[in-house]
């Protein structure tokens, strides 16, 4: 099965760092200058440079904080991909095999760049005074070097030693400079340097640092280290690739990935144990802390959109840091969230410092000029320009968000409008600086809610023009997510939505998409309850006309995945409507399945389950459900206790594994470690895994109570399929639906809700597509189905599940039923022979199982036809194998 993606090592606290034991001895004695800066090292960067949980449990009293906490503790491992295994997640691990001198990180902002470097380094020192390794490294942020009038030894000494706010005599130097051969460089933000010289410049280049870097990585250098690791360099993704000339060759890449939902999760209960641990050691009670711990981890984990922005550790923090007045409910939206995090480092952490009286005086206006400095940036992104803004920039702002009356003295106007300015340039986390001059947000949320913000001054007409314009899209959400908090903002956003129903441009698709995205926002932040009569008749036009667009051909991709999402969010009526109407039925009669010829597939796991030969036989009456079960389907299993309920799983090996007994599930276990190679050659071939990759892997598949990906904010949405469950779960939750029908009266007594055979699912597939490969008459694959196999243009390239039911290739009602996820039947793996048709199915034993019906994961072109298998033992899962139901006589 092709459903695994990417992998995501375990990074426990032993596998931190593995490094092979030094070949000449040790050193254990230390001069005066390495012993200082060592210790120096380890007290400066040895935590947080935001988001510490010791201000959030002190500087909330008005006290400083007694101590920072320790980064170890805190600090949960980037995974990476690495140039030659893009798709492949590395454990931070992949730093210290390789062969090269030079190892360059980049990310994207927020990513943990800087705080991977200031890890490695207090690691470094860490493991060398306890003579685990024979060298410690020098912390460079290139942003504080200066090379003017010194040698490129001495510069890098005195950065380092600036950076941890340590002095030293000419003769630490001298001896600090003769580590530089043994020890590991690492140069924090190669992006933050410029590009060309400004007046007055201390600092060099990056052309100049990166020949810098160079020359510390030549064989026998004498000033440098000649072997193993010498440097480290971390640089932004987009800077990293701007220019040649400042490339680091020969050099290892590696690129940061954003947190999977474990890593996510493992990063909040690590924040709130050393919160909580603060907190014990003052004599507090904890209680709240640990309620706010599994109110976070919720909220991650069930809003989808709040949910994919903090899978970094920057947008994590903040939402943990922000998260601090029990008698706020945690943000559940991404403009909350940012909102919050502004109004928090912007003024609130700076009431009780030297800049209270400006934060006190003149909070609006502080935020006023940061909203539109991201207006600004906005509107030059939009227009094909650059997002970067500039100290020109920011005193423009600050001079126009001024509101002083003109009987101010000038000077005292132009203190305020430079006291402005200098504040927002201090950037606090979430405007930093690059480099000389220049500023861009942390994250693009900021910038797109704080535009959002800006809009609310604009005039309707304006803000019309904005919404019309795909690009402004988010902004024009985010507005609607700041207003949505209040009546009169919810009786504006109503009456904007309305002034979008009519003039020129309200018919196409960018002006139904900004409906939905402010009315998605609206039900985010309000939770859909205590909404105004005319606010709910906007979701539902909004939702039916989101339908319509869903109904045409000729919507692009794109707009056709965010359609889905936003019916997610505002709620999707086709998933309201009775079971018993959401069913497509075949009559009794004679059917065939299979093909003359084998499909063609580079894969042995799908040649040896041939389509070959065609088989006659007869069915009797049954239906097939005409979505896939979707995640809020699914949740009422879980909400009921459907994995503790005996009677639903149906074989006893399920029970077993479902009741959570070790000696079943780790003999399970071996199994699919045994078989893992067959099952996710896929995988292998599209780099999306590696053999050592596989352990893991399986262990998560098994060890679990929930759907493998049910965190996942790719993958959780309400109307998106239900993915990451083995085939006794779809079991089971036939089972629990056909008992909740039959008790509702909604089931005839002679019908029964199960799994399909594979029989039933081709006879269906065949009956939609005449004599075409595929189940529709018209049109290539990807306009049919979400195919990444069969994808011809790169914009349908979305490695997600995307919402049911988004492909109109026919009039019958049923989709997905090629493409999306795969589909668990009932059938075992055999070659085709009269008990093909048998409509019922022995459920016992660990026998493989058909899957079909390919996904938006498959690797294999032919996979899209209607005649093609897959199989897996019925313990395995993945992120693109579903379900859906078949509704047949009882018994049969």
């Amino acid at each position: 099965m092709d459903g695994d993606g990417p992998k995501r090592q375990r990074t426990p606290e032993e596998k931190v760092i593995r490094v092979a034991p030094s070949s000449s001895s040790v050193r254990r004695s230390l001069a005066d200058g390495e012993a200082q800066y060592l210790a120096a090292a380890i007290a400066k960067l040895d935590s947080l440079e935001y988001g510490d949980p010791a201000e959030f449990v002190f500087d909330r009293s008005g006290r400083a904080a007694a101590r920072r906490s320790n980064l170890r503790e805190l600090w949960v491992p980037p995974t990476f991909r690495t140039a030659d295994e893009r798709n492949v997640e590395r454990d931070i691990n992949a730093l210290w095999t390789t062969t090269e001198q030079c190892a360059v990180v980049i990310g994207h902002p927020g990513y943990g760049k800087s705080t991977l470097a200031r890890f490695l380094t207090t690691r470094f020192a860490q493991e060398f005074l306890a003579s685990k390794l024979d060298r410690f490294a020098f912390y460079v942020p290139l942003a504080s070097l200066k090379l003017k009038d010194r040698t490129n030894q001495r510069a890098i000494v005195e950065c380092a030693l600036r950076a941890v706010e340590l002095e030293l005599d000419e003769g630490a130097l001298l001896e600090l400079e003769k580590s530089l051969k043994t020890a590991t460089l690492i140069f924090d933000g190669l992006d933050e340097l410029p590009l060309t010289h400004g007046t007055g410049d201390q600092i060099p280049t990056r052309i100049e640092a990166a020949a810098l870097i160079r020359s510390v990585n030549i064989p026998n250098n004498e000033s440098f280290r000649t072997g193993g690791l010498s440097t480290i360099v971390t640089s932004r993704v987009a800077d990293w690739h701007e220019d040649d000339r400042t490339k680091i060759r020969p050099a290892a890449l590696f690129e940061i990935s954003n947190f999977s939902p474990e890593q996510a999760r493992e990063a909040v209960v690590r924040w709130h144990d050393v919160a909580i641990g603060l907190r014990a050691e003052e004599g507090l009670d904890t209680a709240d802390l640990e309620k706010r711990k599994l109110d976070v981890a919720s909220a991650i984990s069930t809003n989808s959109e709040l949910g994919a922005v903090c899978l970094t550790p920057l947008m994590l923090n903040i939402l943990q840091t922000i998260y601090s007045d029990e008698s706020r409910d945690i943000p559940s939206s991404v403009s909350q969230l940012c909102l919050r995090a502004v109004d928090r480092l912007f003024i609130k952490k700076h009431l009780f410092g030297e800049q209270k009286l400006l934060v006190t005086e003149h909070a609006s206006w502080i935020l006023d000029a940061l909203a539109e400095a991201a207006f600004t940036a906005q509107e030059r992104l939009v227009q094909g320009g650059t997002k970067i803004l500039t100290d020109e920039d920011l005193r423009r702002v600050s001079k126009n968000t001024c509101r002083l009356s003109e009987a101010t003295l000038f000077e005292t106007r132009e203190n305020l409008i430079t006291s402005i300015a200098a504040h927002i340039r201090r950037g606090h986390g979430i405007l930093p600086p690059l480099r000389r001059n220049e500023y861009d947000f942390a994250h693009n949320v900021f910038r797109e809610v704080l535009a959002g913000y800006a809009l609310a001054k604009r005039p309707v007409t304006q803000r019309r023009g904005y919404a019309l314009l795909e690009k402004w899209h988010p902004p024009i959400r985010y507005w609607a997510g700041l207003r949505a908090a209040s009546e009169e903002g919810k009786n504006e956003i109503n009456a904007f939505v309305g002034e979008l129903r009519g003039g020129p441009g309200s018919r196409t698709i960018e002006a139904a998409l900004a409906r939905a995205e402010m009315l998605s926002e609206v039900v985010s932040v309000t939770h859909g309850q205590n909404l105004m009569r005319d606010l709910k008749q906007r979701i539902l036009a909004t939702q039916s006309e989101l339908l319509k667009w869903l109904s045409r051909r000729s919507l692009p991709f794109s707009k056709r995945m965010r359609n889905g999402d936003l019916l997610g969010t505002l709620g999707d009526p086709r998933l309201e409507a009775e079971f018993s109407s959401r069913l497509f039925w075949l009559e009794t009669g004679p059917r065939q399945i299979g093909r003359s010829t084998n499909h063609i597939t580079r894969i042995t796991k799908y040649s040896s389950v041939p389509a070959s030969p065609p088989i006659k036989g007869m069915l009797s009456r049954y239906a097939l459900s005409a979505f896939l079960v979707t995640n809020a389907e699914y949740k009422q299993f879980l909400d009921d206790g459907g994995y503790k309920q005996r009677e639903h799983w149906q074989s006893a090996e399920g029970w077993t594994w479902a009741s959570g007994d070790d000696d079943f599930r780790n003999a399970v276990l071996n199994r699919a470690r045994d078989v893992a190679p067959t099952h996710l050659t896929s995988e292998v071939l599209g780099q999306r895994l590696i053999a050592e990759d596989f352990p893991d892997q399986c262990e998560r598949m098994i060890k679990r109570s929930s759907p493998m990906y049910w965190s996942a904010p790719s993958h959780n949405r309400p109307n998106q399929p239900v993915v990451g469950v083995n085939w006794w779960e779809a079991l089971a939750y036939a089972s629990w639906i056909d008992a909740r029908l039959r008790k509702e009266g909604k089931l005839d007594k002679g019908q029964q809700v199960r799994l399909p055979t594979e029989a039933e699912w081709e006879s269906v597939a065949r009956q939609l597509s005449g004599d075409n490969p595929y189940p529709w008459t018209e049109g290539a694959p990807y306009e049919n189905a979400h195919l990444r196999a069969a994808e011809s243009n790169e914009e349908a390239r979305a490695l997600r599940p995307c919402a049911v039911g988004l492909f109109p290739f026919n009039s019958s009602g049923l989709h997905d039923i090629v493409g999306n996820v795969w589909e668990w039947t009932l059938s075992k793996a055999k070659p085709y022979s009269e008990e093909a048709f048998r409509q019922e199915a022995d459920v016992c034993g660990l026998d493989d199982r058909v899957a079909r019906g390919s996904s938006w994961l498959s690797s294999e072109i032919e996979a899209a036809e209607i005649t093609f298998r897959s199989f897996d033992p019925p313990y395995n899962a993945y992120e693109d194998l579903g379900i859906r139901l078949c509704v047949a006589e009882r018994g049969k």
